[in-house]
């Protein structure tokens, strides 16, 4: 018996009227899993370049230095 097996069957005597997770999405749950996979991209992708286009050099610096502090 490998060490994943004992861990399930020990969990499993555990716990036995325990109920799991329930491991289904509706529409909303799937639409924030997207939103929340899509937000980094976007702020890095879409949102700095139009900053530096309009507010210069100074901008890359600002996002830089928020980088290291964050």
């Amino acid at each position: 018996m490998s060490t994943n097996e004992a861990t399930t069957a020990a969990a499993d005597k555990a716990a036995p009227g325990a109920k799991g997770l329930d491991r289904a999405l509706n529409a909303l749950g799937t639409l924030m899993i997207v939103l929340s996979a899509v937000t980094p991209a976007s702020s890095v992708f879409i949102i700095v370049p139009g900053v530096i286009a309009l507010a210069g050099t100074g901008s890359f610096l600002s996002f830089v230095i928020a980088a290291v502090i964050g």
